[in-house]
């Protein structure tokens, strides 16, 4: 099965109406979509939200790191 469909516009509202909680929800919630799809174990969606609480900045570099993956 592949990930549920989300309209942009719509999480960019969700984003900035809860202060950027919805962010990392969206990112765990994509991440495992993606782990399901591909079948991979060596992606961890709870390892790369903790990061991104600890640290904001590698919320820039998941783009990059699952882009690589797709």
């Amino acid at each position: 099965m592949k990930g549920e469909v989300r309209n942009p516009m719509t999480t960019w509202i969700l984003v900035i109406a809860t202060c950027g909680l919805y962010g990392w929800y969206w990112w765990y919630t994509a991440a495992t979509e993606l782990k399901n799809y591909l079948g991979r174990e060596d992606i961890n969606p709870i390892m790369d939200v903790g990061i991104c609480f600890v640290c904001g900045f590698y919320m820039l570099y998941l783009p990059i790191k699952y882009g690589k993956i797709i």
